[in-house]
């Protein structure tokens, strides 16, 4: 990755509000959850999808929390 590609990218995440970077980690995070069962061989409920999303959320959110807290350092 060149330099400049580089700061591009980081200004798109910074310029990115906090929520939608939320719901990206919350979603790519259920969908391979998800997809994994899916490839097993197992049932995806409803439940299991509102359960993952749930979880990846609090993921998400976890993740730029820790984000902010080494950029604040």
């Amino acid at each position: 990755m060149t330099e400049n590609s580089k700061r591009t990218w980081q200004g798109l995440v910074r310029r990115t509000p906090v929520w939608i970077l939320v719901l990206v980690i919350a979603t790519a995070w259920a969908a391979l959850q998800l997809g994994i069962r899916f490839l097993r061989g197992k049932e995806i409920a409803a439940e299991d999808v509102l359960i993952y999303g749930a979880f990846g959320v609090a993921l998400g959110i976890f993740t730029l929390w820790m984000g902010f807290r080494v950029a604040a350092s």
